[in-house]
This record gives structure tokens, C-alpha cells and sequence, in this order.
């Protein structure tokens, strides 16, 4: 892959990042990347080889991503959020794969488009709100065309350090608003269309293996085989974290590979009409799993990679994991922020750049099947460890004998399931049998989390520690940019460096301090004493089964140390 790929990605990235935060010059950042762009094509022609041509490109890609950015940012009047307080009738499109049966009604995201206020007046409406609708069910929804009138409201958000940014969540989702109203407030307008169908169907399939499989076992089928984290209990998502299991829960570049493995063995690969079907049949796959940001990464290099057909190298997938990164923070910029599309990209780059080395490096280990295991997984990890440090601020000791162990099984459970939905009689006891055997896996992942050290945390430590691990990563794995005596003293360099950073976090003396932490409902304070003393004065909290000690107290202390 050349280097200059993963420079222009990373730089439209950062600009990206960058207009995110600062949103107000959007003119600046647009007119600068015409400029740049006019400059570009001008050396393009007439010193297209020399230096200076890649250099304004780099910019001109930095400034794209500045101008993208902050363009998703700008606000515009018919956002929604410009009537919170007011009693409106809201007419939108709900998002059928959101509906949620909760304890007193269903729960979904309204995508809306057009609204009228209490004057009568029909205005143009823009951005998706939460709503919840008491006493209803979900199949009351047999279309996604609906209108609901109640009093709309502000989001309820949490952003404190350490713990799920709701604020970031409600941001990439389009989310300015809530509702909740009683059933009669809701009307469900006309017939359901083309798309209303395939989700219905969509929605149809989750609530066969929930149905077919009951409790966790149901709920973790699911969310392997068509994401989402509906049905899992606080406890198993804990133990799926602690074991660095998570990834498993959503549909990533492995599952797509394996269905896509799957559907070749069962059309093959004789020709363009098979490899159009496979494709069709993958992007309605992605469809199915919701089309998040991850699922549509995997999609992308699935697709580029079948289509080669044979002419396909390795030697590309660099170059088509960068575009991919491009094109959809073009498509969108707001999914920069979300975890997982960082923890995606991380480990699909890791598995491109490092996994090749590292399974040279170890042809001591045998047998192949553990080498490549073992390679597989250390290469995700190290490319994605600082940023689980970042956003969890916990490093799990258990997820090379989780991920080598259990994983295999839980795919070839994945591939169970998915048979088990395409057939229409034997396929209720196919995912009956994935059920079954799916348990024995729920307890040995149970039985990890709870080990002794299985999960150590780590302060939050500065940017610039993780900035040097990635320095260090490419020296030790990229003999394309370093000699070998630069490769020792850079990773010699950068490894002191993290030492030092993390040391001064870690052993400064700590400060008598009292932290207030956002929990809702009532107060929440952490009293921080100069002999190391932690003292919580209440824990607030809200209503339903939201836990303020694991959801916002725990991963607060963790963020601290």
C-alpha cells in the first residue's frame, strides 16, 4: 500500500475531527479547499511527479474533511430541536429495526419530516426523535409512515468522562428530541411501502430467534447474527467486555467474511452472475444488520475483494481500507465519533498492517491453526488497544484464550443461525440447536470475566502516550519506512516516552479534590483525599433499570484510576 493512501485518510480524518469542534468557519474551510484544489490540479499537470503536488493534496484532503465536519454541524431552521416545549403533531418515518417492547409500551426513533404546531401551520422538519408510546405493542406498527402528536421534549444526556457519552450518541444519530404520548396520540398513516416491508421482515427475523431461543442465549444469537444489543442483561454485556468479547455482539468484517464464505460455497464463484448474486445478496445482509457504520466497512471491502474475481491482491487492501474510511465519513462525518467505528477501523487495520509480520514472526507456535489465531487476535488487539484504553480505561488479561477458544464456535453458531432463518421448516430447530450449544459459551465467558485479574484498570492517560504507541507500531511493523537500526532506537524511544507519561499520571501526588458527576436524578460526588482516600456521597439515579453505579460511577472511577 503506498503511504500516501494512509496519509490522506488520516489527515481527512483529523480535518474531519477538527470542523467537528469548530464548526463556525465552514466558509473558511470550503473556500480553502477549492484554492487547494485549483493548486493541486495545476501541479498535477505541470510537476506531477515532484513532492510538492502529494503535499497539497494531504491538504486538500485535510481540508475536506474540515469542511465535511463542520458542515454536519451547521444547524439549519427546520431542525426539530428548534420546537422542543411546544406541543406538535410530528410526521416522519420510524425506524422499524429500533422498535423495542418495553415494560409499559414500545420505544423507536421517528425520522421526521414535517411538523405542525399548534397554529396549524405545516413546516418542514428535519432530524429524528426518540419516542415512546405507552400501551402500545410492536405490531401495531404494519407501516413506517406515522404521525404523533404530544409535547416534544429535551434529550436527557449523560457525557461524563469514563462512561457511554450519550451526548455523542444523540449527536451521530440525528437525535434532538423525545416524546412519550399514549397510544391514541399515534396514527399510522397509509399502507407500508417496499422498504417498510423488508424491515418488518427484518424485525420479523430477530423476534423468530428470540422467540425460538429464550434469555441471554436468544439475545446474544441475535445480536451475533444481526447486531444489537436488545435483550442482554448489564451483566453479560460486562462479561463480554471484561473478555474483550464485544466485537462478537456486532456484525463485523468477520461475520460478512464468513457469510459471504458461506453463500460462495452455496452458488460458488464460477462466474460475474454468481459474484453480482453474492454481492446483492451481501448488501441486503448489511441491510438487514441495520447498515451502521462497522457493517457497512465490512461490506465495502467484502464487495471490492469478490469483485476482483482472481485479480484481487492483498497488496490493495490498504489502499481499498483507506477509501473506505473516506467514503463513509463523507457519507457521514458524525461517525468519526462513534466507538465503534474507531474500534472497526482499528482492528481491520491491524489485520492489513501487522497481521502479515506477526505471522512470520511467529512460525515458532504450532500448530497453524493456533499461530493463526494467535496472530489474528494479537494483531486486532495491539492496533485497537489505545483506543480501548481511551474510551473503557480497562485492559483484559482473558481475551487471547476468549478470542482463540470461544469465538470459532460462536461463528460456526452465527452460520447456524443464518441457515436456520433461510429455511422455512428444519430452521426453527437449527437455531434451537445453536441456542443449546450457545449457553455452554455464556458460562465459560462468565466463568473468565469473574477470574482473578481477567480485567486491570488504567487511569485515563495523556494523548500523547497513545500517539507513541502508534509511532512505536509502525517502526516495529513497517520495514518500508524505517532501517533496522531505526526501527530499535524509534520503539526504544517511543516505549520510554510512554513509560515516563503514564509514570507522572500515575504517581503525582493526588490533590484533595471533589468531583460532581451527572447521574440524572439527584447528586453524585467523589471526594478525592491527599492520602488516596475515595469517598462517594450518594449515587442519584433514575427511574427503570438503568444502573447509575455500573452505567456511570464505576467507569467514572475507572477513568481516574
Amino acid at each position: 500500500m503506498k503511504t500516501w493512501f494512509a496519509a490522506a485518510a488520516a489527515l481527512f480524518a483529523a480535518g474531519d475531527y477538527a470542523g467537528i469542534l469548530m464548526p463556525q468557519y465552514f466558509s473558511v474551510y470550503a473556500a480553502l479547499a477549492v484554492v487547494f484544489a485549483v493548486l493541486m490540479a495545476a501541479a498535477a499537470k505541470f510537476k506531477p511527479q515532484t513532492y510538492g503536488a502529494a503535499i497539497l493534496a494531504l491538504i486538500f484532503f485535510t481540508l475536506c474533511g474540515m469542511a465535511a465536519g463542520s458542515k454536519a454541524m451547521q444547524p439549519h431552521t427546520a431542525d426539530i430541536k428548534n420546537y422542543i416545549g411546544q406541543k406538535v403533531t410530528v410526521y416522519g418515518k420510524v425506524d422499524l429495526l429500533t422498535l423495542k417492547k418495553q415494560e409499559k409500551g414500545t420505544g423507536f426513533i421517528l425520522e421526521c419530516t414535517a411538523l405542525q404546531t399548534g397554529s396549524g401551520n405545516l413546516h418542514k422538519a428535519r432530524g429524528n426523535i426518540r419516542v415512546f408510546v405507552q400501551n402500545a405493542k410492536v405490531k401495531n406498527f404494519t407501516a413506517g409512515s406515522i404521525a404523533v402528536t404530544g409535547t416534544l421534549k429535551s434529550l436527557n444526556g449523560f457525557a461524563n468522562p469514563g462512561s457511554f457519552n450519550s451526548e455523542n450518541w444523540n449527536l451521530q444519530q440525528g437525535l434532538q428530541g423525545r416524546m412519550s404520548v399514549k397510544q391514541a396520540a399515534l396514527q399510522v398513516m397509509g399502507e407500508a411501502d417496499i422498504s417498510d416491508k423488508f424491515f418488518l421482515f427484518a424485525l420479523g427475523l430477530r423476534q423468530k430467534i428470540t422467540d425460538t431461543v429464550g434469555g441471554e442465549a436468544g439475545a446474544v444469537l441475535c445480536g451475533m447474527a444481526l447486531g444489537g444489543y436488545d435483550g442482554l442483561s448489564e451483566a453479560t454485556r460486562e462479561a463480554f467486555s471484561v473478555t474483550g468479547l464485544a466485537h462478537i455482539l456486532s456484525v463485523s468484517g468477520t461475520h460478512m467474511a464468513l457469510v459471504a464464505g458461506f453463500l460462495i460455497l452455496i452458488i460458488g464463484r464460477r462466474g460475474k452472475a454468481q459474484i453480482i448474486t453474492v454481492m446483492l445478496l451481501l448488501f441486503l445482509y448489511a441491510l438487514l444488520c441495520g447498515g451502521s457504520a462497522p457493517v457497512w466497512r465490512s461490506f465495502i471491502m467484502s464487495a471490492v475483494a469478490l469483485a476482483g474475481a482472481g485479480t484481487y491482491k492483498k497488496a490493495q487492501s490498504g489502499n481499498i481500507f483507506c477509501a473506505a474510511a473516506v467514503l463513509l465519513l463523507i457519507y457521514n462525518p458524525l461517525w468519526l465519533l462513534d466507538v465503534g467505528f474507531q474500534l472497526s477501523f482499528a482492528a481491520t487495520g491491524g489485520l492489513i498492517f501487522i497481521y502479515p509480520q506477526l505471522k512470520e514472526r511467529l512460525q515458532f507456535l504450532k500448530p497453524v491453526l493456533v499461530r493463526e489465531g494467535f496472530a489474528i487476535t494479537l494483531a486486532a488487539q495491539l492496533a485497537s488497544l489505545p483506543l480501548l484504553l481511551w474510551h473503557f480505561n480497562q485492559l483484559s488479561l482473558v481475551t487471547f484464550a476468549a478470542n482463540i477458544l470461544l469465538v470459532p464456535a460462536m461463528e460456526i453458531l452465527v452460520i447456524a443461525v443464518l441457515g436456520g432463518l433461510c429455511l422455512p421448516f428444519a430452521g426453527t430447530y437449527l437455531i434451537y440447536a445453536a441456542g443449546i450449544f450457545m449457553q455452554p459459551l455464556l458460562n465459560a465467558v462468565s466463568f473468565l470475566a469473574v477470574l482473578p485479574a481477567a480485567a486491570v484498570n488504567v487511569p485515563h492517560l495523556p494523548a500523547a502516550c497513545f500517539v507513541l504507541y502508534y509511532i512505536m507500531l509502525a517502526a516495529l511493523f513497517n520495514n518500508s519506512w524505517f532501517s533496522k537500526t531505526e526501527r530499535r532506537y524509534t520503539a526504544a524511544i517511543c516505549s520510554a516516552g510512554i513509560i515516563v507519561l503514564a509514570a507522572y499520571k500515575i504517581f503525582t501526588p493526588q490533590p484533595f479534590t471533589v468531583h460532581f458527576m451527572d447521574v440524572g436524578q439527584g447528586d453524585a460526588a467523589l471526594v478525592q483525599t491527599t492520602d488516596g482516600h475515595n469517598i462517594i456521597v450518594d449515587c442519584g439515579g433514575l427511574q427503570g433499570n438503568f444502573d447509575t453505579g455500573s452505567r456511570i460511577i464505576v467507569p467514572y472511577l475507572r477513568y481516574l484510576g
